[in-house]
């Protein structure tokens, strides 16, 4: 399990780098529910137009 939100951010990316949006999804949230203020996990659940 991952403790930190940086974590589950660069898991994330890897996915979207993956083409695994579902999954860079689910990460990005989780990341979000770790650090709220989390620009980059914001800024990439918009992208990938998740609301």
């Amino acid at each position: 399990m991952i403790r930190s939100f940086n974590g589950y951010d660069s898991l994330a990316e890897a996915y979207v780098k993956n083409k695994q949006n579902d999954l860079a999804i689910d990460n990005f949230k989780k990341s979000m529910q770790c650090n709220p203020k989390n620009e980059n996990a914001l800024k990439m659940l918009e992208k990938l137009a998740v609301h």
